[in-house]
């Protein structure tokens, strides 16, 4: 079984309803060792952590707009799986809306709504339109990735765009271009793809891109096997580490992202 996602968003902004299909578990590489009884269990957890460490866990969301031309649901979330176990990892979820106002301040309000995203996950936001619809004003990739942070104490956010750089579609007019994505591209993150001739060939090419970016970790959150009550330690080579519980207990979030690869050692108690 898959993960898969189908976001269903109500008319009039109305929050996100998510359904989930859910898989069995799959290794990601975090060597856990459990120790003690019912009432005294310590769970003890051991990441890597550091410059082009890379996520198990990648939610994906694309936000299309309503044209006739847009690709489906389905065609969407094939191209997605097909890259399963290849670019995306094993544990990649999937959302589709059609049905809110497009563009990048509209999405803003989407990506603050709490739980859209899992904690510790690695975010690509993908904007597919058929027209280029301009912003009342610019909307930067740091801001977009401030509201996902809001709710979301995730590993990592990209941002993509698939829209057509000429009038090369039915509802494209002559406002189309790269205008209003061009903060897409930010920081060697985050890339745009003509959506004018756009075979098999070219989304791959643009999804691989998504998928690879979507699971550097670039922020210190550390998902945990159980969501912890108590944290007894946190280490680097026998040194605490500065942190905190977020999402209910779920991630730790370490002070600051190290510098090189760094073996992290947790300690703490399960509820």
């Amino acid at each position: 079984m898959t993960w898969l996602t189908t976001m269903l968003l109500a008319s009039c902004g109305q929050p996100p309803d998510l359904e989930w299909q859910t898989a069995s578990p799959t290794s990601d590489g975090v060597d856990r060792q459990t120790h003690g009884d019912t009432h005294t269990v310590v769970v003890e957890e051991t990441f890597v952590l550091g410059p082009q460490t890379t996520t198990s866990m990648v939610d994906v969301l694309f936000v299309v707009d309503d044209t006739a031309s847009a690709p489906s649901r389905t065609e969407l979330t094939s191209l997605v799986e097909s890259l399963r176990g290849d670019v995306f990892p094993t544990d990649t979820r999937v959302a589709v809306t059609r049905d809110v106002p497009f563009g990048m301040m509209a999405a803003r309000s989407l990506l603050e709504q709490p739980d859209t995203f899992r904690p510790g996950a690695g975010v690509a936001l993908v904007f597919v339109s058929t027209v280029n619809h301009l912003e009342p004003r610019p909307v930067h990739f740091d801001e977009l990735e401030a509201a996902v942070a809001t709710g979301h104490p995730v590993a990592s956010f990209t941002l993509a765009a698939a829209v057509p750089f000429t009038p090369c579609t039915a509802e494209a007019t002559l406002q189309v271009g790269r205008t209003a994505f061009e903060p897409v591209v930010h920081d060697g993150r985050g890339t745009v793809m003509n959506l004018c001739g756009a075979g098999p060939a070219e989304w791959r090419a643009f999804l691989e891109t998504v998928g690879t970016q979507s699971t550097v970790v670039r922020h210190p959150v550390l998902p945990l096997a159980r969501p912890a009550v108590t944290v007894l330690s946190v280490q680097r080579d026998g040194t605490p580490v500065p942190h905190r519980l977020d999402a209910h207990g779920q991630v730790l979030v370490l002070e600051q992202m190290p510098q090189t690869r760094a073996t992290i050692r947790v300690r703490y108690r399960p509820g």
